[in-house]
Parts: C-alpha cells; sequence; structure tokens
C-alpha cells in the first residue's frame, strides 16, 4: 500500500476554502484532481498547495480545467521524477469488481486508503462513470479508484448523502430549546446539538460515484501535443 500512497496528495486551496484529494499521473510533476476542488463560485485558485504522504509539499499551477467532467490537471515543479499511476480505459474495466481508493477524507490528518466495490457502469449527464460502494467521504474528490493490479480506473467526484427525516426534525428543533436541561450531569441542548452536528456532517450512505480516466487520458495526450 506505500506505493499507492506515495503516488497520492492532499490539495488544498485556501484562497477558495477548498481542498480535496489528486493523484500523479505523470513523471514530470502532472497531478490529476477534481475540477469542483479547485474552482468554485467562478474562481480557480490560484494559491494551491499540493501534500504527499511524506508530508512534504509543493506550490502548484491549474494547467488544464473541464468542469463537464470534473477533472482539472495540476502542475508541480518537483526537483525529482515522481512515481506515477498508470490509467486504464473504461471499456477495459469489469463491472462487480473489488477496488481500493485513496485520498484524505473527513479531515483526517494522514492520507488513507479504503477497500470498496465499483457495482454499475454508468453514466452521469452523458459522462461514463462507475459507481463506487464503500466509505467515500468529504475530501476524497479528486482522489484514484484503483484496480486489483494498482491501475487508476476511475477519478472520485461526488458522494451520495442522505439525513433520516427523524434526525432531520430533530435539527430543526434543538436550536429552539431553551434552558439548562440536564440529566446525569450532561446539558441535553448543547449535547444534542454536537450529535445532531456529528451526524449532519457525516451523513453519507457508503455510495459514490466516479468518473472515467479515458478524458484524463486525452487532456494528457492535448498537453503532450502542445
Amino acid at each position: 500500500m506505500k506505493k499507492v500512497l506515495e503516488k497520492v496528495a492532499s490539495v488544498h486551496c485556501s484562497d477558495i476554502n477548498s481542498r480535496g484529494s489528486g493523484f500523479i499521473i505523470s513523471s514530470d510533476g502532472l497531478i490529476a484532481t477534481n475540477a469542483h476542488v479547485v474552482r468554485q463560485n467562478n474562481q480557480t485558485s490560484t494559491n494551491i498547495i499540493v501534500r504527499f504522504d511524506d508530508q512534504s509539499q509543493l506550490e502548484a499551477q491549474v494547467s488544464m480545467l473541464d468542469e463537464t467532467k470534473d477533472f482539472a490537471i495540476l502542475k508541480v515543479n518537483a526537483s525529482k521524477e515522481l512515481k506515477f499511476f498508470e490509467l486504464v480505459v473504461y471499456d477495459k474495466f469489469e463491472e462487480f469488481s473489488d477496488v481500493i481508493f485513496a485520498g484524505q477524507g473527513l479531515d483526517l490528518p494522514r492520507l488513507s486508503i479504503h477497500k470498496g466495490w465499483a457495482s454499475r457502469k454508468i453514466d452521469i449527464d452523458g459522462v461514463k462513470a462507475l459507481q463506487i460502494d464503500g466509505p467515500i467521504n468529504q475530501g476524497n474528490s479528486g482522489g484514484p479508484v484503483l484496480d486489483q493490479c494498482g491501475r487508476v480506473i476511475g477519478i472520485i467526484t461526488r458522494t451520495e448523502a442522505k439525513f433520516d427525516s427523524d434526525l432531520a426534525a430533530l435539527l430543526q428543533i434543538i436550536p429552539n430549546l431553551q434552558g439548562d436541561i440536564q440529566m446525569f450531569g450532561i446539558r441535553l441542548p448543547e449535547t444534542l446539538r454536537r450529535i445532531i452536528f456529528f451526524l449532519n456532517r457525516n451523513r453519507f450512505v457508503g455510495v459514490g460515484y466516479a468518473f472515467a480516466v479515458d478524458y484524463l487520458k486525452d487532456a494528457l495526450e492535448k498537453i503532450r501535443s502542445k
């Protein structure tokens, strides 16, 4: 797994208050992530830091961006050649296969790897995608989905989130509670607020989507031809 993590990075955009994950796609410093990680509210970040698993970090610039297919290619100036992932086109990957995915989800201090299941090949607004069953969370956006050979088959783009209706009702009631209600020494209104806040923030249902890397391969060829 170390060989996987050394090719993965977290992406931090301080000027647009955004962060996500990314992965190395060339030895000369090209890194893939999501377009929505580096561009929000019609503003493309110009203050991007890419942080690797060994905690080294480099400044990055956007080299190419496609909001429709939700990918961006960043460029860093590394002092050495970087190890990078092989990309596998959509048609060569089979449904119902085990996968792993990597990134920095849920504000965790380090990059991590999770197991999942590529359950279906689907189409999202005309873009080829994979449905991934696994613990995909905020922060995983832009991270790689890998087959069992360690090749990238998709780039995480979104996750499904649902909130139980009863909890949603509680969320509406809690802010209106008045007074210092206590039980067994626990301040109920404040404690419930904290619980509901946590559940609301971590309400993901274990299903995410990854766009095919075919689009990344085409973009790389365009960059190389310039």
